[in-house]
């Protein structure tokens, strides 16, 4: 009988601990659900004020609403994802008045903060939206994260620079392209376009700077009306140069660069030539591939079967573009 008290003790105590985990539980989930709708409401307002602004309706008000937003939302990066969808939902006429708004708000400072996050992912996050939505303030906290240990951090960055200030972006990534990674040629020929579109005239770049960036050398071939000939020479001679790089990354943006401007420069039909044999068979290959788009390029491969030489490339290059009895054909008309 002593015993019946005890299981009654604890039998009370089991039922108000689960009690408890039941009442803090339908709490929590309530005030998720609360969360949510309160999120929704954020994201559906900063989308259709954006949505607004990005088709130049109501400018002045939805421009205050907007700044009235984010200065108040618990949610900033909720708020400038809704904006983004929004831009490239209309990427090719989005009106003016919107990156105007987002800059003008209290969205820069907030979204500030976000950038100095440990997080690696949160901080690209930020950069992806600080790119899209054009927020100049906060250039110089890109800029500063191209510098970071995170590879992925550091395209991020310079993507926003590129897309808020070409100009300087194409700087930091001329900095960056002798390490040899891809995206920072692509990019860099992408800013280089953005400078050319804004109406900035030629891009000042040395030879150095050429032999780390191949596909700018090609710019100031292409654009030779806007060089003097001993600069167009420069970057021929850059883009030979870059043939021997270690890097096959500018190997292959040096071999594409070349086979655009074979019609006109003879050394460039000798580089490519010669590059047919390189020991590395991915630049072998790349060279067949880029010289089998020209008529310049088909008469290298041609006359590289014919005389016999080892290269691999040429051959099945040789063999893809035309049939075996043309091919005997390019023999006999070379040995006569």
């Amino acid at each position: 009988m002593s015993d019946v008290p005890i299981v009654w003790v604890l039998t009370a105590g089991a039922a108000v601990v689960l009690l408890g985990l039941f009442a803090y539980t339908f709490m929590m989930r309530r005030r998720g659900a609360r969360r949510e709708r309160r999120d929704g409401a954020i994201w559906k307002r900063s989308y259709h004020l954006a949505a607004e602004l990005a088709s130049g309706r109501a400018i002045d008000s939805n421009s205050s609403a907007l700044c009235e937003l984010a200065e108040s939302t618990p949610q900033p990066v909720l708020m400038a994802s809704a904006m983004a969808v929004a831009i490239r939902q209309q990427p090719d006429s989005v009106h003016p008045a919107l990156f105007v708004a987002a800059n003008r708000s209290g969205l820069t400072n907030r979204l500030r903060r976000q950038l100095r996050s440990a997080d690696a992912n949160s901080t690209i996050e930020v950069l992806e939206l600080v790119e899209v939505l054009r927020l100049h303030e906060l250039m110089s906290d890109a800029a500063v994260l191209t510098r970071s240990a995170d590879a992925a951090v550091v395209r991020a960055a310079c993507e926003a620079v590129v897309q808020i200030d070409p100009s300087i972006g194409l700087g930091i990534l001329i900095g960056l392209a002798p390490k040899g990674e891809s995206w920072v040629l692509d990019s860099m020929g992408r800013a280089a376009d953005r400078v050319r579109q804004d109406g900035n005239g030629p891009i000042p770049l040395s030879r150095a700077q050429w032999q780390s960036a191949p596909l700018l050398a090609q710019r100031a071939i292409t654009e030779s009306a806007l060089f003097d000939r001993a600069t167009v020479a420069e970057a021929v001679s850059a883009l030979i140069a870059a043939l021997d790089d270690t890097s096959s990354t500018r190997q292959l943006a040096a071999v594409t660069a070349l086979a655009g401007t074979i019609e006109d420069h003879p050394a460039a039909q000798l580089a490519l030539a010669g590059a047919l044999g390189s020991p590395d068979r991915m630049i072998r290959f790349a060279t067949a591939a880029a010289l089998s788009d020209s008529v310049a390029g088909q008469r290298i491969l041609r006359s590289a079967v014919a005389a016999g030489d080892d290269s691999d490339a040429a051959r099945i290059a040789a063999e893809i573009l035309w049939s075996g009895r043309d091919l005997l054909a390019v023999h006999d008309a070379v040995a006569s």
